[in-house]
């Protein structure tokens, strides 16, 4: 599979992750500027990586190999911290 897909959906799952993590805690009734803040993040690094994938090309897409397993490994530690969370 192509890098600069699995690379911008790993981040569109970043944002995703925040933004509804940072929702759902909105919604059981703490609020706090943080909050707000990882929420808004959130939303940012999802529209920024959904706008990269529709409007570059990925034969342009040049990331290091460290740089790349970062971001997945990252990814995927984030939504098991999720998942154990809500378990």
């Amino acid at each position: 599979m192509n890098r600069f897909y699995i690379f911008h959906g790993c981040l569109a799952i970043f944002g995703a992750v925040f933004t509804f993590s940072a929702a759902a805690t909105m919604i059981s009734g703490d609020l706090s500027i943080a909050i707000i803040f990882e929420g808004i993040g959130g939303v940012i690094v999802l529209g920024a990586s959904v706008y990269a994938v529709l409007t570059s090309s990925s034969s342009e897409f040049d990331i290091g190999n460290v740089a790349f397993w970062a971001v997945v490994v990252g990814t995927v530690g984030v939504l098991l911290g999720q998942v154990l969370q809500f378990v």
